[in-house]
């Protein structure tokens, strides 16, 4: 026993003798990070010659040159994983490598076995060489790719173009829909199936636009006859939900006889060839309007990513037409809508004018002959009368006049809505008008106890507008305003003329200007107009200051006509109001300054 082992001793020691004086360089490593456990001399010159170091214990790859570490410990990993022995490996561009595992008994490994030699100088070339072949074509290959996709890129936006231009040809619906509908990918014999979405919230299916002229007929049977159904594998349905790109490239027979909805259907489907699917949401504002379905012919090649990212883009344009043109139709029959009410409106108002008219022409006749007759019984003309029948006869007079006087408000309401009114257009001195409407109303005040304030206006102020109407307009305003003001209360006439380019930041112009507006004021301390009748109070028939004094004389026409009437010189008039202070009633008409 004691020989044998002296012998294993013996033998052990020639094999290390002779590992350590080969003429290869010679490692062998353990572990997963190649840690060494031996090297000959050879190893340990090229680890000299490199100027590194690695000793018992180090990782290998820290005894070799820097340009050769990261490829050794590559291909010692491959070795170690694989279990399989690598020879001629190039590491660097100036060494070879040999690898191979000792596996152990119960197929253990653990260690393996390196040999590193530098590579011949023709061998160095040629790997050189071929190092060099390798740039230069993966070079080719990627200006190659650059320059098809540049092509691809061109290609595209010139088609973008083409569609688009198709697209913007109309905002009429039916002409969106017969457009959208020819839209197809760039592909031989490519078509497509487009739905939309409907106010009732079903899907509609397009009149299918197929390339084939020998197939138009058959895509025709299919329009009316073919639509859209909860849980179909294809259109709408299917990216309802996910508003997803999704593409349907296998099994396209199940998808047809799921989408059929009838054997007829189905023989249609089956002649129009339909290859791989792409269904693409039509997305518009966040809005589901639809989807296109993309048909490949039958053995074209799979849809690609580019063709996802062309068709989606197809898809956003589309989009973008359809909800343009329902935007567009839905404002075109709101507007018919509105033409329809304003001429039902107008054609109600002629009417009612008419009726109007009609009606005060019929009751002015009657009402004339018994005035006429009361100032001939008043007069005596039928005989003598007593003083008890003058007062009586002087009553139903008056009591005439006042009818005759709502009769003719009535009437004059209906001319002014039919248009019939008639203006005479003047430069009149605003300071005139307003002395003549406090002349004629100063009566009225001082019967009532109030205060009748004229505030002056300039004598270059001129207004441009019909003068008596303006009169007729104050008169009214001046008597409500004195009707319904409680004695020892105040009314305030004024004019002021406006200056539209008046600014907070910039005084007003001095200039003379012409076409400015004057603002005609009438304000009383009344018991004001609540809020919410500040604009009834303009409506023909409405007497909120009257139900407020406890009055019930009068029409209510005459803030109506007043305000017509304003409107009619190319004015207005409108009222600002405090329930228990007051109300200011503003009339606006065109002025001159006349310097």
């Amino acid at each position: 026993m004691d020989r044998l082992v002296a012998g294993a001793d013996a033998s052990l020691a020639l094999v290390q003798h002779f590992l350590e004086h080969a003429p290869v360089a010679s490692a062998v490593v353990s572990g997963a990070a190649h840690g060494c456990v031996f090297t000959n001399a050879a190893f340990r010159r090229i680890s000299a010659d490199a100027e590194a170091y690695a000793g018992i214990g180090d990782p290998i790859a820290d005894a070799l040159p820097a340009e050769a570490r990261d490829d050794v410990n590559a291909l010692l990993d491959r070795v170690r994983r694989d279990g399989v022995a690598a020879y001629h490996a190039r590491i660097g561009l100036l060494w070879l490598c040999d690898a191979w595992p000792v596996v152990e008994e119960g197929g253990r490994l653990d260690y393996l076995v390196v040999t590193l030699r530098r590579a011949q100088r023709r061998e160095v070339t040629r790997i050189r060489h071929r190092a060099i072949t390798e740039r230069l074509l993966l070079t080719a290959l990627r200006e190659q790719d650059q320059a098809r996709r540049a092509d691809n890129a061109r290609a595209r936006a010139v088609f973008l173009a083409e569609t688009s231009r198709r697209l913007g040809g109309s905002f009429e619906l039916a002409t969106a829909y017969a457009t959208v509908a020819t839209v197809a990918l760039p592909v031989p014999g490519a078509w497509s199936i487009v739905d939309v979405d409907q106010a009732t919230g079903a899907w509609r299916r397009l009149a299918i636009a197929h390339p084939d002229r020998t197939k138009e007929g058959l895509a025709g049977e299919l329009d009316g006859h073919w639509s859209p159904a909860p849980g179909d594998p294809m259109g709408a349905p299917l990216i309802a939900q996910s508003r997803v790109s999704t593409i349907v490239a296998s099994d396209t027979e199940t998808v047809l006889t799921g989408a059929a909805h009838g054997p007829d259907n189905l023989r249609i489907l089956r002649a129009l060839g339909l290859g791989s699917l792409l269904v693409v949401p039509l997305l518009a504002h966040e809005r589901l309007r639809g989807a296109i379905t993309f048909v490949n012919p039958i053995g074209a090649a799979p849809y690609t990513s580019d063709d996802v990212v062309l068709a989606e883009d197809l898809a956003a344009r589309c989009a973008n037409l359809l909800d343009g043109a329902r935007r567009y139709d839905d404002g075109r029959l709101a507007r018919i809508g509105a033409d329809t009410a304003r001429d039902d409106a107008e054609h109600a108002n002629e009417a009612k004018g008419t009726a109007l008219t009609s009606m005060s022409h019929e009751l002015r006749t009657p009402l004339n002959a018994i005035l006429g007759y009361t100032e001939l019984l008043t007069l005596g003309i039928k005989g003598p009368v007593s003083a008890d029948q003058t007062e009586a006869l002087s009553r139903i007079r008056r009591a005439g006049m006042h009818l005759l006087g709502l009769i003719n408000d009535v009437l004059r309401v209906a001319r002014l809505r039919e248009s019939q009114a008639r203006f005479l257009i003047t430069d009149a001195p605003v300071s005139e008008v307003l002395d003549a409407a406090g002349y004629m109303v100063a009566p009225l005040a001082v019967a009532q106890r109030l205060e009748l304030a004229r505030v002056p206006s300039p004598s270059t102020l001129f207004m441009h507008a019909d003068r008596d109407k303006v009169l007729q307009i104050l008169l009214n305003l001046l008597a409500n305003a004195i009707r319904f003001t409680a004695p020892g209360g105040r009314v305030i006439l004024a004019a002021t003329p406006v200056d539209r380019r008046r600014t907070e930041s910039a005084p007003p112009l001095s200039l003379p200007t012409a076409a400015l507006p004057v603002q005609l004021t009438v304000s009383d301390t009344g018991r004001g107009i609540a809020p919410d009748q500040l604009q009834a109070i303009f409506e023909p028939f409405v007497q909120v200051g009257a139900r407020l004094a406890g009055k019930d004389e009068g029409t209510g026409l005459g803030l109506a006509i007043s305000r017509d009437l304003a409107r009619g010189m190319g004015g207005d008039l409108t009222v600002e109001s405090t329930l228990g202070v007051g109300s200011t009633f503003t009339l606006t008409v065109p002025s001159v300054m006349v310097v």
